[in-house]
């Protein structure tokens, strides 16, 4: 979620914006600050989501040497692990591995029963036990409730000890979702240097392109849907209530040897070895994949090497630029989106961002002569390579 509200720290107000709107895609900030540029970013090109900390005045950015070392960002090329705060990717993978090891200590308790009922332990016998199927061996320990059989205690508490992981669960998902939605923010925005793209906003119009039926691109959204559905299949069939009934021994020449006693029925929590293996192995899969979603590259752009200082010879080899990352700070994404004055509908056509030489910025703009020239001592070096429509 984006929104045009901010405050700079070296400031006792709010900075005035035309707008206080929530905007929930990156599409729709971009849109926003198209249509109506904010005047306390004007001059901060290659801003990041880092530039603007909470104690960090906004007029230490305008700094000219400031202006240099956030030019070097061009040529710098992150991975998506920066594309979200430490905190959450600690938390998030955190819950994840905390999952995985109660799992594993579920699995080990099992395998623990196994030995002292003196049943094999190896992975042919625990694959036959089944999976959501009642083992004499198999019920979580503390989860019968003794006592009078009216109370409702008795099968309340083994019903909400199963389906608390189901919540356990849900929380991790929406943690998941969360954060390859914090990724797909800077895949999106980062494919704006390479290709000349529509907005994908959330009410759109004239060209502007709808958000995605899932929020997620289908190639993240339906992997992460599908092993969300297959994971609380598992949960359901590796914990799962287990009702009991007593009876005692009459003797042998009784009408009924077999008495029911209502007093020594009992609930319990049963839970299945097979179960605990597949989610052990569908979980480590999935944390697996999302580690590794840190270590993509946005994509760049390759482009001429600036020339040396000195002699203005070019310098050895293609570089690659990448659009500097702004998270979903909008005060970043503000400074990106600064058009010239003969572009007023930007925001309603395709959109490429890079270097208008008629405003001497690099920003979003709908122009035939946008341009991606190196930059040779902070500045960008002419070169007329217009972007085409194409």
């Amino acid at each position: 979620m984006f929104s045009r509200h901010w405050k700079d720290p070296g400031h006792t107000e709010e900075q005035p914006t035309r707008g206080n709107r929530s905007l929930a895609t990156v599409g729709d900030a971009i849109a926003s600050f198209l249509q109506e540029p904010d005047d306390t970013t004007t001059d901060l090109d290659f801003a990041s989501a880092r530039d603007f900390g909470k104690t960090k005045p906004w007029s230490l950015l305008i700094d000219e040497n400031a202006r240099q070392l956030r030019r070097t960002r061009l040529y710098q090329q992150s991975k998506w692990f920066d594309t979200a705060s430490p905190k959450r990717w600690i938390f998030t993978t955190g819950w994840c591995l905390g999952s995985l090891v109660i799992v594993i200590v579920m699995f080990s308790a099992g395998m623990r029963q196994l030995r002292q009922w003196n049943i094999p332990t190896d992975i042919g016998s625990i694959w036959a036990t089944g999976l959501g199927t009642p083992q004499p061996y198999a019920m979580v320990n503390g989860a019968q409730l003794h006592g009078n059989p009216s109370t409702s205690l008795q099968l309340w508490i083994p019903m909400l000890y199963s389906n608390f992981w189901q919540l356990w669960l849900s929380a991790l998902y929406l943690l998941v979702n969360g954060l390859v939605s914090a990724l797909m923010v800077a895949r999106e925005w980062s494919q704006y240097i390479t290709d000349r793209k529509a907005l994908r906003v959330s009410s759109p119009r004239g060209l502007q392109r709808g958000t995605f039926t899932l929020t997620l691109p289908f190639r993240y959204a339906i992997p992460l849907m599908v092993t969300s559905c297959v994971m609380h299949w598992l949960v359901s069939q590796t914990v799962f209530v287990v009702a009991t009934r007593g009876f005692s021994y009459s003797g042998i020449n009784a009408t009924m040897p077999y008495v029911a006693k209502p007093e020594l029925d009992a609930a319990l929590a049963g839970f299945s070895l097979k179960g605990a293996l597949l989610l052990l192995i569908v979980g480590s899969l999935a944390v697996v994949c999302l580690i590794g979603l840190g270590f993509v590259k946005p994509p760049g752009r390759t482009v001429d090497p600036a020339p040396e200082a000195g002699n203005g010879k070019a310098a050895s080899g293609p570089s690659r630029i990448y659009m500097p990352l702004v998270c979903s700070c909008s005060a970043a994404i503000s400074a990106a989106c600064h058009p010239a004055d003969d572009d007023g509908d930007a925001q309603w056509l395709p959109l490429i961002w890079g270097y208008l030489k008629t405003s001497d910025h690099w920003c979003f703009s709908t122009a035939r002569n946008v341009s991606h020239p190196p930059l040779s001592n902070g500045a960008a070096v002419e070169q007329e390579r217009p972007t085409s429509f194409g």
